[in-house]
């Protein structure tokens, strides 16, 4: 018998940022109009979470969040859902999975296995983006006109730039392809990548 997904809602307390360990689950980051930040897991099982939590607290302001042990929720995670407001201060993923931003972040940290997709970086954020696994997982971010920083093994990594602060790309033999606006002295591409296409707009 197939056993149906369950969706448990987490809200992050006041005062404390989130540090998301998504096991082996993709995990979706939404941006959006709102003040609080809520984590969604979802999964088969899940009995074990409660909705409202700060989970495995760090010794600063963080709350880390280990979506890779099962036992602690009772189930098996398939997929967490981030929602934070636009512009939010502080996020950092790691997943074994893919990572999927949508909205405009603020400073964020993303590390996956698999592929990373941002839909925009605005002029006032910093991200750093890196694919782990080695050979054909890209990297691939929509506007972005703040800090970045893209780090592949062998993957693919496609940026539309707007006039960045800085842009830096490194793939260690994977193709780059860079179209839009930016001032030549904000791109640094390292000299390791393979085929690269820069696409300037006039």
């Amino acid at each position: 018998m197939r056993r149906l997904l369950k969706q448990r809602l987490l809200t992050v307390l006041p005062g404390y940022l989130p540090i998301i360990d998504g096991g082996i689950a993709p995990v979706t980051i939404v941006a959006e109009d709102r003040t609080d930040v809520q984590v969604i897991l979802e999964g088969v099982g899940l009995t074990r979470i409660p909705e409202r939590a700060i989970l495995d607290p760090t010794h600063s302001e963080n709350v880390l969040f280990r979506c890779d042990r099962l036992w602690k929720w009772g189930g098996l995670l398939k997929a967490v859902t981030v929602r934070v407001p636009c512009g939010f201060d502080f996020i950092k993923v790691h997943t074994r999975g893919r990572i999927t931003v949508t909205g405009p972040v603020g400073y964020a940290y993303l590390e996956a296995t698999k592929s990373i997709e941002v839909e925009e970086i605005p002029s006032n954020s910093s991200v750093s983006l890196r694919t782990t696994r080695r050979y054909g997982h890209p990297i691939t971010v929509g506007k972005t006109s703040g800090d970045l920083a893209a780090w592949t093994k062998g993957g693919s990594v496609q940026i539309e730039a707007d006039n960045p602060h800085s842009l830096f790309i490194s793939t260690i033999g994977g193709d780059i392809d860079v179209h839009g606006r930016w001032d030549d002295q904000a791109l640094d591409i390292h000299d390791d990548s393979g085929r690269v296409t820069l696409r300037k707009d006039t």
